[in-house]
């Protein structure tokens, strides 16, 4: 009961409901007799490991983005709704998963996403202070720093490999079978206009609007350190990934980053995620003029 409490207790009454049309506001005005009864509902779906089918049902809703074209479909910011009560389970059991993951040092140092007390500050100020620690040094060192982007990572997480990622991090018994049913059988319709499409089944992808997503995505972005070069440094937030090394030739800098730039190209490919070199970037810090 005290993680429900905490979990209703965070909740942002202002939200939309999802497809069940049950709001944030009126969970917070369940009294104790309401509260024991989503308490039954919620431990019975953790013992059975199976999510109601409400659950699994998202309404999307485009935004168009600023300035952009309306008649083009890319210019449109999917918002996906989903079930209020299965975001409050959900925020229970990100929070235990959390605990466990830091406890047991299951996530690497250098992914700072959707962690407490970690933000892309703490990523900038460590490429920085690199840079700045090579310019000091006797020769001076270059800095040579590749800049990744993924193309719509979490849209295309593959997701049979993740719950077998999961299970490879040591999450087994009843939170693995939840997670797996949570992942399957996903269904969304669109609202546009006032219409609502027929629904569609969703094949990849960690649920968007979802409070256990993000979490589960780390899990999968998780296993990138396998292929990484022992001399090169990296810093992730979420899917945007740099890599960096430091050198006074900058050739030897460019074969480190090849190695690893090898690497990360086997790991997306083996994950089905997609490199977007378009707006992949490199840049060389130094103090030559």
């Amino acid at each position: 009961m005290e993680e429900l409490e905490a979990a209703i207790a965070k909740m942002n009454p202002g939200k939309a409901p999802g497809p069940d049309v049950i709001f944030g506001l009126m969970v917070q005005h369940f009294g104790n007799l309401a509260k024991k009864e989503l308490l039954e509902i919620f431990n019975l779906s953790w013992a059975t490991g199976k999510l109601p089918k409400i659950w699994k049902l998202s309404t999307v809703n485009p935004i168009l983005k600023p300035n952009k074209n309306a008649s083009e479909c890319k210019n449109y910011r999917p918002i996906s709704l989903t079930s209020t009560l299965c975001k409050l389970m959900e925020r229970v059991i990100d929070r235990r998963l959390m605990n466990w993951l830091i406890e047991n040092n299951k996530l690497h140092f250098y992914q700072t996403a959707f962690r407490t007390h970690h933000s892309t500050t703490d990523q900038l100020f460590y490429l920085n202070q690199s840079i700045i620690d090579g310019f000091q040094e006797k020769p001076h060192k270059k800095t040579l720093a590749v800049f990744l982007d993924i193309s719509a990572a979490f849209d295309r997480v593959w997701r049979q490999k993740l719950v077998h990622t999961i299970q490879g991090t040591g999450i087994n018994g009843k939170a693995l079978l939840w997670i797996n049913d949570f992942l399957r059988g996903r269904k969304f319709s669109v609202r546009f206009n006032g219409a609502l499409s027929e629904s569609r089944r969703m094949w990849a992808g960690v649920p968007q609007g979802s409070v256990l997503s993000p979490l589960l995505f780390l899990i999968f972005m998780n296993t990138i350190h396998h292929h990484i070069h022992p001399d090169t440094n990296i810093a992730c937030y979420a899917d945007d990934i740099a890599i960096w090394h430091s050198h006074n030739d900058i050739t030897e800098s460019e074969k480190a980053l090849n190695t690893t730039l090898k690497g990360i190209a086997e790991w997306a490919e083996n994950l089905k995620l997609t490199i977007n070199a378009d707006k992949t970037n490199y840049c060389i810090f130094s103090t030559d003029r």
